[in-house]
């Protein structure tokens, strides 16, 4: 299968660079892929969950991304996240706990605001959750 080059980077380091054959990113619209050869674009990404598989891999790479953007430009794929976890990395608890205490902040305030912050934290801890809960099947 042929493949792409691949530079994710979160806003502390880089998370992965390789060739990989397929990826799939979170967008407002739902789930967007990339293969090789894709025309040049650019894209926003939401909270949710973002895989991708390496050159020769079997099995997506699955993990739970921050909102960002995406850029495809002459082949090559840039993503550009806050944050992203490996299922293995995501600590179950501390996110169901995250996204409780985001609900509760949404449905106590009345500023506008600050609802659609809660929501956005609500969102990447939903993300963070569904990516964790597969890890477990």
């Amino acid at each position: 299968m042929r493949t792409f080059p691949l530079r994710f980077y979160t806003a502390e380091k880089p998370f992965f660079q390789g060739e990989c054959e397929s990826l799939v990113v979170p967008t407002p619209e739902g789930a967007y892929g990339i293969m090789a050869g894709h025309s040049d674009l650019v894209l926003a990404i939401v909270a949710g969950e973002l895989k991708y598989r390496e050159k020769n891999g079997v099995e997506f790479v699955e993990t739970a991304v921050a909102p960002g953007l995406m850029v495809v430009k002459n082949g090559t794929v840039t993503v550009l996240v806050e944050a992203a976890e490996m299922d293995k990395d995501i600590d179950f608890d501390r996110a169901m706990k995250q996204y409780e205490v985001a609900k509760a902040e949404m449905l106590m305030t009345g500023n506008e605001g600050m609802k659609r912050l809660a929501e956005a934290k609500m969102a990447r801890a939903l993300a963070r959750l569904k990516v964790r809960s597969r890890l477990n099947k």
